[in-house]
């Protein structure tokens, strides 16, 4: 049996409302995305990832109550993640 990651645990068994403050950091790289999640004034969680915008999309729509801000590296790579994000309507 296979044991499930940090980031699997953290996003299934997480439940946030409208109440809860998350804040998103994104560190964003050609290959790798670097996330780093604050919950409620404590850090909650940082992982990598794959530089896959759809996928980074489809894991925060679930938290998306919760969020109160996310930053990201503005650089070339940090563009059309942020574009994502927008259009998904995870960040306003």
């Amino acid at each position: 049996m296979r044991s499930l990651s940090k980031v699997q645990t953290f996003f299934n068994t997480v439940d946030l409302t409208c109440n809860d403050t998350l804040f998103i950091g994104i560190d964003s790289h050609k290959k790798t995305y670097h996330v780093a999640l604050h919950l409620n004034d404590a850090p909650a969680l940082d992982f990598v990832m794959p530089a896959d915008v759809n996928q980074l999309v489809e894991q925060l729509k679930p938290l998306r109550c919760a969020i109160k801000g996310i930053v990201y590296e503005a650089g070339p790579n940090g563009y059309s993640l942020a574009r994502a994000l927008l259009e998904s309507k995870i960040c306003l």
